[in-house]
């Protein structure tokens, strides 16, 4: 009995002749897990260097790791220094929109980081 019942389920599993194979959906990759203090390392030795595009590029990255507000912050820092150089609208929004999601204790301390004529998060 348990004979035929072993035989009746692989028959089950086998489909018949013509008859395409059941689709699967295929299951999604498997991630590494995201290191945010070592992007922010790598991103503060671009900052040191004045490699600003690629200290933000890190500091993204960092962010979406781990959006804590010491990471934001170094975010916003390095949205600012960017922006000092290129004077960006696009850079200029990034970097207010990291300061308007600090804490607004630290809030005033990147913006002091970020002082030119250019470039007021709080007015624009």
């Amino acid at each position: 009995m348990l004979r035929a019942i072993a035989i009746l389920a692989l028959v089950g599993a086998i489909p018949a002749a013509g008859a395409s194979p059941p689709i699967t959906k295929p299951s999604p990759p498997v991630m590494p897990p995201c290191d945010a203090a070592e992007f922010q390392e790598r991103a503060r030795e671009h900052l040191a260097l004045g490699m600003y595009a690629a200290a933000l590029a890190k500091f993204e990255t960092a962010v979406r790791c781990n959006a804590n507000p010491a990471t934001i912050a170094d975010a916003a820092t390095a949205a600012c220094m960017l922006f000092r150089v290129t004077k960006s609208p696009v850079i200029h929004d990034k970097a207010r929109r990291y300061i308007e999601h600090l804490p607004p204790a630290k809030q005033g301390h990147i913006y002091l980081r970020c002082i030119s004529p250019l470039f007021d998060p709080i007015v624009d």
